[in-house]
């Protein structure tokens, strides 16, 4: 069988069943192509040969300045926390220590990672070696220059969240205008992407579990679920609560929000609540065996209360920039991540210059279990 084929000039003509290799460049023959990558690649090679010296000290001296302003910077922070702390600058700890966030801030010379990993080794040469709490910042120390300025930021934004009460909250307004205040140094700072927390996963920061939880909106409905309700007048009752001396124990009058000088009205008082409006599977379950009065104060409540829609609605309309952290942190899950001791120790050190009395909570947490002799 004859095979035939037809090319214009400058083709290439290939016939199936051979063993054929034919290069061809867009009609430059293979000698040709070979003389011009040859003389690209001698060209690049002379280029970097010229340039290379210049390159690597420009490279050295921009690394030598970030790495001499971060120690500066320590050095300010330990003199001014303790000037005796400089002898411990002697112990291969503090030179170990100092070098890594040389290192880290040499290569990403982020002002607020700066400052974070400047402030990890301020307390690490504050505590003895080999204790706890020093252990602790040398894995953060670790851990912090592998993180974005964004990711740290978002390990005290959890740690607010997981932490901070508003126990003394009459109503929801204040909850939401105590999360405004406490939070709204984070907006727009926060990943915004769940990828980031991924990362996070991998880091000694914590452990990701993505929407296994329950969302953020949930749970902030749940933990104030007694300010979910407006307080009511002691007529509203059923009358087999109103009737109640029981009742009327677990009731408390507060002044009413919109007319505080006007007559009090009543809310369950919070030891109570926790029981009373508690929804989990245990309490609906022993909640069949509760007196009268306390299941119809349980229905009374529940059909008083706002749904988690309508409490998400409140706080959009309420505290806009609030909404959407919050939506920002359901989209990407980030309740879901739970902090190491590591991870608490680097959002200390991101809070501790918001909130002086957050971060002395978290090092009550590290100094609950008592040292060995």
């Amino acid at each position: 069988m004859r095979q035939e084929q037809d090319g214009g000039e400058g083709s290439t003509n290939n016939q199936a069943a051979r063993d054929i290799v034919v290069h061809n460049h867009y009609g430059v023959t293979e000698e040709r192509f070979q003389d011009l990558a040859k003389r690209l690649e001698d060209q690049a090679l002379e280029l970097w040969t010229r340039n290379a010296p210049r390159l690597v000290d420009e490279a050295k001296q921009t690394y030598d300045a970030r790495a001499m302003k971060i120690a500066v910077e320590v050095i300010k922070r330990v003199i001014a926390k303790d000037p005796e702390l400089l002898e411990v600058f002697a112990e291969p700890r503090a030179q170990i220590a100092l070098l890594q966030i040389q290192e880290a801030y040499g290569e990403i010379p982020d002002d607020d990672l700066g400052a974070t990993l400047a402030k990890l080794v301020t307390e690490l040469i504050s505590e003895p070696a080999g204790g706890r709490r020093e252990l602790v910042l040398r894995r953060a120390i670790g851990c912090a220059r592998v993180l974005t300025p964004r990711m740290i930021r978002l390990l005290g934004a959890i740690y607010w969240l997981n932490h901070r009460t508003y126990a003394r909250a009459y109503y929801l307004n204040q909850v939401i205008d105590g999360l405004e205040a406490d939070l709204s140094t984070y907006y727009g700072e926060i990943p915004t992407s769940s990828v980031d927390l991924d990362y996070l996963g991998t880091t000694e920061a914590g452990t990701y579990y993505g929407e296994l939880g329950p969302q953020i909106y949930q749970r902030l409905h749940t933990q104030y679920a007694n300010l979910m309700y407006e307080p009511f007048d002691k007529a509203d009752l059923p009358p087999v609560v109103r009737d109640s001396a029981e009742a009327d124990s677990i009731l408390g009058l507060l002044p009413d929000e919109h007319e505080p000088d006007g007559p009090r009205k009543l809310r369950i008082q919070p030891d109570a609540a926790a029981e009373l409006l508690n929804n989990d599977v245990q309490t609906q379950f022993e909640s069949a065996k509760w007196d009268d009065w306390k299941k119809e104060l349980r229905a009374f409540i529940a059909e008083r209360s706002i749904d988690q829609r309508e409490f998400r609605e409140r706080i959009a309309s309420r505290k806009p920039g609030l909404a959407n952290l919050l939506d920002q942190i359901e989209s990407t899950a980030a309740q879901g991540f739970e902090l190491s001791v590591v991870g608490m120790m680097v959002a200390q050190q991101e809070i501790s210059g918001r909130s002086p009395e957050a971060a002395a909570h978290i090092d009550s947490y590290f100094d609950e279990a008592v040292e060995p002799a």
